[in-house]
């Protein structure tokens, strides 16, 4: 059976302009979220004002939540210039945090970084070697290696 244009064939199915469950619930969500900013432009200072008294008593959760939102997380502090191979960084990074130079948050960091940057290299290397190959096999035998 075909259907007209314009026809569901589901004579008991929704209605036009009737909304849905899902748009309800976002409307309902958001009339929410709108009351919850009006309350929290109004009662701002208050809260931060509890939240850091709450701190100052040894609240450690509203403490973690202050310095959490205040203060952006700092980016890892090199007290020298890294020089060598990966390898080599790696041992003054590990120097430099055995003589307290660096705290180990830092120190992970920076180790991170120099293996990520050590493997995007080898990556890189292993590439050039590759295609280098290629074309000395394709030179020798007289081939060319369609990609």
């Amino acid at each position: 059976m075909t259907w007209k244009k314009g026809e569901s064939g589901n004579i008991n199915g929704k209605p036009k302009g009737l909304l849905g469950k899902k748009t309800i619930a976002r409307m309902e969500l958001e009339s929410i979220q709108t009351m919850l900013r009006s309350s929290l432009d109004k009662d701002a200072k208050d809260i931060l004002a509890a939240m850091i008294d709450s701190a100052k008593t040894g609240n450690v959760v509203a403490g973690r939540a202050l310095l959490d939102r205040l203060l952006p997380p700092s980016a890892p502090v090199v007290p020298f210039a890294l020089t060598g191979t990966p390898a080599e960084q790696a041992d003054q990074i590990t120097a430099a945090l055995a003589a307290g130079r660096m705290v180990a948050s830092d120190a992970k960091a920076l180790l991170e970084a120099v293996a990520v940057a050590a493997n995007i290299r080898n990556a890189t290397d292993t590439a050039t070697r590759l295609e280098s190959l290629e074309r000395t096999i394709s030179e020798l035998t007289g081939t060319t290696n369609a990609k």
